[in-house]
C-alpha cells in the first residue's frame, strides 16, 4: 500500500498520523505492540500489504496474501478505565460498517457480536477484528486493535475451509476498490468514533446504532467459553459491550466467547 495515497485520503487529528507501512511482515498486531513498547504516538498506524502469520480472533489463522485487502493495527492509549478497555473491538467494527456504509451505500452490511462484519443477506464474513493488550514505553496500559479488511478477494483466493463464508468488497459489489481509500475512510471514521466513545465513557451513544445492525438479535445461538457451550437467544448487548443471552434460567451477560448459530 502507497503510504503517500493514503494520506492523500486523510482528515484525521491524531490516528494514523504516525504511519509504519511494511511491503511484508508477520502480524502487524505485533509490530504495533512494538512500536508502543517503543514509545510511539496514541493513534500510531502500521499496515502491511501483507502478513505471513496473521492471526484472528482464538488465535485463529488469518489469511493475508499480497495486494489484495488491508491489514492493520493501531495503537490506542484511551483515557478511559481500563475496564472499559474491552469496548474497543465494538467500537472498531461500529466505525467500520459506517465508513464502508458510506463508501458502498447498496452493499448491505451487519454487525455480528463481539467484533465481526458480514453481509445482511448471505452472512459472509468481511472483516474482522484481534484486539490486545500492550505496555507503552512509560508502562502505561494501551491497546493495540488490529483489522483485517476483504477488499479485493476472489473467491478463489480464500482457502477451501472459508470459501462458503468468507466475502470481500470486491465480491459483494462487483467491482475493485483502492485499498488506500478504504482504508483512509476507516480511519477518518474510527478517529470520530472513538473520540465520541472516551467522551461518553461508555456505548451508549450507539447503542441505537449497534440494534438497527445487530445480526445475531433474536436468534438461537450457542456461545463456545473453552471447553463450556451455553446456548440460548440472543437479545443485543448493553452499554458495556456484554452480549444479553436469554436462556431458560434468565438473561445472561457474556463477557466473551466464540459465537455458533444456523441463521433463521
Amino acid at each position: 500500500m502507497i503510504r503517500e495515497e493514503i494520506k492523500k485520503y486523510l482528515n484525521t487529528e491524531w490516528l494514523g498520523r504516525e504511519l509504519i507501512c511494511h511491503l511484508t511482515t508477520k502480524s502487524t498486531n505485533l509490530d504495533a505492540k512494538q512500536a508502543a513498547s517503543s514509545g510511539c504516538s496514541h493513534g500510531c498506524t502500521v499496515v502491511s500489504d501483507e502478513q505471513t502469520a496473521g492471526r484472528g480472533r482464538l488465535d485463529h489463522a488469518w489469511l493475508s496474501p499480497a495486494g489484495l485487502n488491508i491489514y492493520v493495527s493501531f495503537v490506542l492509549k484511551p483515557r478511559v478505565a481500563v475496564s472499559a478497555f474491552p469496548q474497543i473491538p465494538v467500537i472498531c467494527a461500529i466505525a467500520l460498517h459506517k465508513a464502508l456504509a458510506g463508501m458502498a451505500p447498496s452493499l448491505s452490511l451487519g454487525l455480528k457480536w463481539p467484533n465481526d462484519l458480514l453481509t445482511a443477506d448471505a452472512h459472509r464474513k468481511i472483516s474482522g477484528i484481534l484486539c490486545e493488550g500492550a505496555t507503552m514505553k512509560d508502562r502505561s496500559p494501551a491497546v493495540v486493535a488490529g483489522i483485517g479488511i476483504n477488499v479485493n478477494s476472489s473467491l478463489d483466493d480464500f482457502s477451501d475451509d472459508l470459501r462458503a463464508t468468507a466475502t470481500s468488497l470486491k465480491m459483494a459489489t462487483g467491482q475493485s476498490w483502492s485499498r488506500e481509500q478504504v482504508l483512509a475512510a476507516f480511519l477518518n471514521r474510527l478517529e470520530i468514533v472513538f473520540d465520541e466513545w472516551q467522551d461518553a465513557a461508555s456505548l451508549r451513544p450507539f447503542m441505537d446504532y449497534w440494534n438497527r445492525h445487530d445480526l445475531l438479535s433474536g436468534q438461537a445461538i450457542a456461545i463456545e467459553q473453552g471447553q463450556q457451550i451455553e446456548e440460548g437467544v440472543a437479545r443485543g448487548i448493553d452499554d458495556e459491550g456484554r452480549l444479553l443471552l436469554e436462556t431458560p434460567d434468565g438473561v445472561r451477560l457474556v463477557h466473551a466467547g466464540d459465537v455458533h448459530l444456523r441463521w433463521s
